[in-house]
């Protein structure tokens, strides 16, 4: 090898292979998060079923920048979970924790796949 061929190499690989490797890195990154975020919506959905005989939930709402406000639930049978490009679906208790180890399942698979693509 030369030291031009050795430069190119080196170059190669600083500018877009290291790249690369951030961007997949970052999504996985993502992924896991809303991994996390899934799994403490169902245990929350969890508690609130075994608290189903309370007629009212009293709970804090994230209007957004961290600002919160108290709210008050009166029926609590129900969930609005968000399930992709800003559509929101009505779900029961029951019927969201189903829909949330579904998402959960396909997450872990596409997490998976991006792991084995680097392998």
């Amino acid at each position: 090898m030369t030291a031009g061929k050795i430069v190119e190499y080196e170059t190669y690989l600083n500018e877009v292979l290291r790249e690369d490797l951030k961007h997949v890195l970052a999504q996985r990154e993502q992924l896991c998060q809303e991994i996390l975020e899934l799994e403490q919506l169902k245990t929350v959905i969890e508690l609130q079923e075994a608290e189903l005989t309370k007629e009212t939930l009293k709970t804090r709402v994230d209007l957004g920048y961290n600002f919160y406000a108290q709210a008050n639930v009166t029926d609590t049978k129900y969930i609005f979970i968000k399930a992709g490009l800003g559509l929101f679906i009505q779900f029961t208790l029951e019927e969201a924790t189903i829909f949330i180890d579904k998402k959960v399942e396909l997450k872990v698979e596409k997490t998976l796949k991006k792991k084995e693509f680097r392998n």
